[in-house]
């Protein structure tokens, strides 16, 4: 998700990464921020995640 405090130079620009609770209207995602917390944003806000799977 974008940041939406205003970033130092080598902040970073996005935060999480946020598991989808559910898909709304008008291109808006509810996000589980936290264990007992969620946030609406819309989707032109959010990135991708991309994780490495590791080898045993």
């Amino acid at each position: 998700m974008l940041n939406e405090r205003k970033t130092l130079k080598f902040d970073g620009e996005y935060v999480g990464p946020f598991s989808i609770v559910k898909v709304l209207d008008n291109g808006n995602v509810k996000l589980k921020i936290r264990e007992n917390k969620t946030r609406i944003v819309h989707t032109n806000r959010l990135k991708r995640a991309h994780f490495c799977e590791q080898e045993e």
